[in-house]
């Protein structure tokens, strides 16, 4: 059962096994001894034959078991609270009307009602009972992560090196007073030459996990060459000649030389509180010592002051204690709740990318960060500072898949109007990026609702994307009127540079405005020569509903096969060919739908109406019976409803937060945070905020000493 717990005037609920922690009381693997789960009625009752009514003919009855899922294994209550992670997926498909498929027989409103409601109460049953909160972590830090903590640490500027992915623009605009983004913004490019410490270095790009992000554990490789990367990078860092020009006056400050008998106690105290917020906090005394007396070992063979703090830099910038992300794994099996610093490790990495900085760990220390007080402070402290924009950078830019517009290459011949310049050397997909990047940055800034990224009031356009959209001849006195009141600063342009007006503007129909109907998510879901349907589709069920369909488990023939011979056919006749196919639609009928929708626009986001010689078709019907008839009413039936997208985007915004797919038992966490948030239209920092809180997030596993649990306390 769930117990609710008074903090200091704030109500949150925790499962039995995390009050029992916050109350002293000893909990094992799967909760306290003696846990009960709230009654459940039984399964042998009416659900046990509504499901082999209705998915037994598939997945229990005969040789064949569809997708491997045999539920004829299950004949009691307590069969079924063995597998939360099957009877959640079954949920899913009923509740999305995913199963049972068109051509067998389906439940009554009713009865898929009473089946459902079971589901849902033995998944909190098995929730309520003791659920793992995830394994402590033990991964190293991405690109951003690392670029982040050293410009922190050290106080830089600048950043260290390009990130993979991120804007090659300033980020001014990004304005925690105001928490506004202004109607008229002037993007400047970097210099690399001056914005960056090192710019010729970089680090990979990190591969994402399966249906998941990069940040977690088993999709970031640490080979002995990356290993070698790093150790060359913390040289070149601490031993740059730009490192003092890149830093504020804390920087020089830390610098500076001493008087000469003062030196080894000077470069000691300077150097404790570097260490202590590079590890995060959990420094041992022995790591001190052993840090510090590089320094100190410096000194006395004769270096100066300075060569000697930048050789205990190298050390401490190379220390697995840096690189790495590592929390206390326990002497027995169990759970616990993090400690201060580690919960500090977190909310830094969540919204910042970066280290705990010297305020968020005197919190940890103070005990604060074990309120949800505390917690609400922090978070909402940590939202108005400027490096909050790395969610953006990091979250932001792996949920929309914007990773994936740089490989993105539409056909020159077939798609004109995306390339330009002098000999068609830049295209659009840059400006798609910046508008998409624009509208998460909006929404994190500002508070926005969920809905926006369904259904924007507003754009974000440049002129290129402007004529690209067809609204050039309405917006045009906007530009001119901008390019007027930024003339003097275009006129300050220094070397490469490229100062672009882009503006806010007000959408002129519902065709534009979101993150479906954005030229980056159409580019990056088409193919180089045409639209694809089927991308577009699984864009919609992996990015908004968190659905992703299993893979085919056929070799999937080529859409073109699909063709009449003699015949020209637009994609959705196509598609309709193939999903003749009994073995394709069972997919097909779920993820085409999805992409119809969005027909009106071609292979680069163009408007168009029609394809192949016939109007275009953008029609269609969801699983659950609702019919639409292109973009604007599919918007439309999205922000109705927003549930199944809110359920989704809290899913992805935890796995990323915990750095870990989710499992079945997380799932009342998830439902838990939805229905607390509706209210207020399921706002940016609300979502956050009760992820923060949630248990998953400030619990972990205990698994027991293990050679692994103590590679990052060498």
């Amino acid at each position: 059962m769930f117990c609710s717990m008074q903090h200091q005037g704030s109500r949150f609920r925790l499962p039995l096994w995390a009050a029992a922690l916050a109350a002293g009381v000893a909990v094992g693997p799967l909760g306290p001894a003696g846990a009960q789960a709230s009654p459940l009625r039984p399964y042998e009752n009416d659900t046990k034959r509504l499901v082999s009514t209705y998915c037994g003919k598939c997945h229990g009855e005969g040789d064949k078991i569809k997708g491997g899922l045999d539920l004829s294994r299950f004949g009691t209550t307590a069969d079924v609270l063995a597998d939360a992670q099957v009877w959640k997926d079954v949920r899913d498909a009923l509740e999305t009307h995913d199963m049972p498929p068109d051509d067998a027989p389906a439940p009554s409103p009713a009865e898929r009602a009473a089946l459902v409601a079971w589901i849902e109460e033995a998944l909190k049953a098995m929730a309520e009972g003791g659920a793992s909160p995830g394994k402590p972590l033990l991964r190293r830090l991405t690109a951003l992560e690392y670029n982040n903590a050293v410009r922190d640490l050290m106080g830089l500027t600048h950043d260290v090196f390009p990130v993979p992915n991120r804007l090659r623009y300033k980020r001014d605009y990004f304005d925690t007073k105001s928490q506004k983004i202004a109607d008229r913004l002037l993007l400047v490019t970097f210099d690399n030459s001056k914005h960056f410490l090192l710019p010729g270095a970089s680090l990979p790009p990190e591969r994402r996990a399966k249906h998941g992000f990069s940040r977690q554990g088993e999709a970031l490789s640490f080979s002995p060459l990356l290993l070698e990367k790093f150790i060359a990078l913390a040289h070149d860092i601490a031993h740059s000649d730009r490192l003092l020009g890149a830093g504020g006056p804390a920087l020089q400050a830390l610098f500076a030389a001493p008087a000469k008998p003062h030196a080894r106690k000077e470069l000691r105290r300077r150097l404790l509180p570097l260490i202590e917020r590079a590890f995060r906090g959990q420094a041992s005394p022995a790591e001190h010592a052993a840090y510090l007396g590089a320094g100190d070992k410096a000194l006395r063979q004769g270096l100066s002051f300075e060569q000697s703090l930048r050789t205990a830099l190298e050390a401490v910038l190379s220390s697995p204690r840096f690189l790495l992300v590592s929390e206390d794994r326990g002497d027995k099996e169990g759970v616990r709740a993090l400690s201060g610093p580690e919960l500090a490790t977190r909310l830094a990495l969540f919204l910042w990318s970066s280290l705990p900085d010297d305020t968020l760990l005197a919190e940890a220390r103070a005990g604060r960060l074990a309120t949800d007080e505390g917690l609400d402070a922090q978070v909402t402290r940590m939202l108005r500072d400027p490096r909050a924009i790395a969610l953006s950078d990091s979250f932001g830019v792996e949920w929309m898949q914007l990773d994936k517009l740089a490989s993105a290459h539409p056909d020159e011949l077939l798609f004109p109007s995306y390339y330009y310049g002098i000999g068609n050397t830049r295209s659009l997909g840059e400006q798609m990026g910046v508008e998409a990047t624009l509208l998460f940055d909006s929404v994190l800034l500002e508070n926005r609702p969920l809905a926006t990224f369904v259904d924007a009031p507003d754009l974000f356009v440049d002129r290129q994307l402007t004529k690209h959209y067809g609204y050039f001849r309405k917006f045009r006195t906007h530009f001119r009127a901008a390019r007027r009141h930024f003339t003097p600063e275009i006129d300050k342009r220094q070397g490469d540079e490229l100062r672009e007006i882009w503006l806010r503007l007000p959408a002129p129909d519902r065709r534009r405005g979101g993150l479906l109907t954005s030229g980056a998510v159409l580019t990056l879901t088409s193919m180089p020569k045409r639209t694809s349907p089927v991308y577009r589709g699984l864009y919609v069920l992996e990015a908004i509903f968190n659905r992703p369909p299993p893979a085919p488990e056929i070799a999937v023939p080529p859409l073109d096969a699909a063709k009449k011979e003699g015949q020209v056919l637009s994609v959705r006749q196509q598609l309709e060919l193939h999903r003749a196919d009994p073995a394709c639609a069972s997919c097909h009928d779920r993820i085409d739908p999805l992409g119809f929708v969005l027909a009106n626009f071609d292979g680069v986001g163009s408007y168009v109406t029609q394809e192949a010689g016939v109007p275009v078709d953008a029609s269609g019907k969801l699983l659950d019976g609702r019919s639409f008839q292109g973009p604007e009413d599919f918007k439309q039936l999205l922000t109705r409803d927003m549930a199944p997208f809110a359920r989704g985007f809290i899913e992805h915004l935890l796995s990323f937060a915990t750095c870990r797919p989710l499992t079945a038992t997380d799932d009342l966490v998830v439902r838990q945070i939805a229905e607390r948030t509706a209210g207020n239209g399921y706002r940016f920092h609300d979502l956050l905020r009760e992820v923060v809180k949630s248990a998953p997030f400030r619990f972990t596993s205990t698994l027991g000493p293990s050679s692994t649990s103590r590679v990052a306390h060498r």
